[in-house]
């Protein structure tokens, strides 16, 4: 994809170790390195340019949306809520429930 002019893929998955970038029609597998330009986290929607041999990531771009949950603070020590990330550059949402069973709880939905 192209942005202005940067070619730009997309962070289709992440793990621990490594980001799944769907650029040029491929997924790349690229690992994160301890010694990486990147200084933040990657998630799922995030648009990344990759150097050539598509093997890093060089740059993350600026995120436009971001879907995140609340998460509990198992200290107690603050009454801020802390926010736990899901994906980001998100436009549409689709919730599917079942309409017989399992009976529909509000707590499935966050």
């Amino acid at each position: 994809m192209k942005n202005q002019e940067v070619d730009y893929g997309v962070v289709v998955e992440t793990t621990k170790q490594d980001a799944f970038v769907f650029f040029h029609q491929v997924v790349y597998q690229v690992s994160f390195k301890k010694d990486s330009c990147i200084n933040q986290l990657v998630f799922p929607g995030d648009f990344v340019v990759l150097n050539e041999s598509c093997s890093e990531i060089k740059k993350v771009l600026e995120r436009h949306h971001i879907l995140s949950r609340a998460t509990k603070d198992y200290t107690k020590r603050s009454e801020v809520k802390k926010r736990k990330i899901i994906a980001v550059n998100i436009d549409y949402a689709v919730i599917v429930v079942s309409f017989q069973e399992p009976e529909f709880h509000s707590s499935f939905v966050d």
